[in-house]
């Protein structure tokens, strides 16, 4: 899980927006989750109650979640995951993973 970021024309000029994308790693699908021009906890935590949801969330099935020390993923943010059954691995085994790393650079755009 991490962010990219894009630049939007709105009505206001150009807007950077970031994009929250999650890879299930298994199978290589990418989910687009959520975009914003303010990823702020109060929208982190809905991003994580929508990942979470037993029905359709993008995290149903998974044990772990990857991401990286990034401040938009707030301690809120993680207890939510949690709550979901989900767990983090410890920060030393992510270390031991740089290819892990999801690359939307090499992402195919038309």
């Amino acid at each position: 899980m991490d962010f990219f970021t894009t630049e939007v024309l709105t009505l206001k000029g150009l807007t950077t927006y970031y994009v929250l994308f999650f890879i299930h790693l298994e199978t290589r699908r990418v989910n687009l989750l959520g975009f914003t021009p303010h990823p702020d906890q109060e929208w982190m935590e809905q991003q994580a109650r929508n990942m979470t949801m037993e029905e359709w969330g993008c995290l149903r099935g998974c044990r772990y979640l990857l991401h990286d020390r990034d401040a938009k993923f707030c301690q809120s943010f993680r207890e939510l995951i949690k709550t979901g059954s989900v767990n983090e691995p410890s920060a030393a085994c992510a270390d031991r993973a740089p290819s892990g790393q999801p690359l939307p650079a090499s992402w195919p755009i038309p």
